[in-house]
């Protein structure tokens, strides 16, 4: 989570209520990740609407962030998404 709810730098207490909405607090294995002050910015603002897809070794599979992103979600990442679960 690079920003919060007032666009600045998020804080723990987003981060929960983000995981929280998403049912993602009940799930042993997703992990949120808050951001500090010094990742905001015009690059990563640009980066919103998106996603990016990172497997268990945090690598990068597919890259859906930002309107200019090299990958489409709905016909990259997505998919990705069921070949990562698959292994």
């Amino acid at each position: 989570m690079l920003y919060g709810f007032d666009r600045q730098a998020p804080t723990v207490a987003d981060a929960n209520e983000w995981a929280e909405h998403f049912g993602i607090d009940q799930r042993d294995n997703h992990v949120v990740l808050v951001g500090d002050p010094r990742l905001i910015g015009p690059e990563s603002f640009g980066m919103i609407p998106g996603l990016q897809l990172v497997d268990r070794e945090f690598v990068l599979r597919a890259d859906a962030a930002g309107r200019q992103a090299p990958d489409d979600m709905w016909t990259e990442l997505w998919p990705a998404v069921g070949e990562l679960l698959e292994r």
